[in-house]
């Protein structure tokens, strides 16, 4: 599997995934405790526990995230330059999306088209 495991264990931790210099189109997929795509290896996984603060910096190309999950911490997404696409299906903590720059695309609703699995709030920055 060769998957990257972190475990910031007890106390105040904050882990921050970053993309933003890369210029290309990419798509990832962030879940209560994995995020894949974004050029990360094909078929591998960043696998995240025991952090009370996720930062994740897109980059300049059109991204697209697919949120199917948070953990229940905070959660702050950075779209920067680029048409970005925010898909947000479900959460469980408090989620902040700054949308950046340019025309970036927000859709929030789960697979049935209800809010049902937004369980806290989501901010947004434009």
């Amino acid at each position: 599997a060769n998957n990257l495991t972190i475990d910031l264990g007890d106390g105040q931790d904050t882990l921050n995934i970053s993309d933003a210099g890369e210029t290309t189109t990419d798509a990832g997929i962030l879940t209560d405790h994995t995020l894949t795509g974004f050029g990360i290896l094909p078929s591998k996984t960043i696998e995240y526990r025991n952090t009370e603060e996720l930062n994740i910096d897109l980059g300049a190309g059109q991204d697209t995230l697919t949120i199917e999950g948070t953990h229940p911490q905070n959660t702050n997404i950075h779209s920067h330059d680029g048409n970005d696409s925010h898909f947000v299906k479900s959460l469980s903590g408090t989620t902040v999306i700054n949308t950046g720059n340019d025309d970036d695309q927000l859709t929030i609703k789960n697979d049935a088209n209800t809010l049902n699995d937004i369980a806290n709030t989501v901010r947004v920055i434009p």
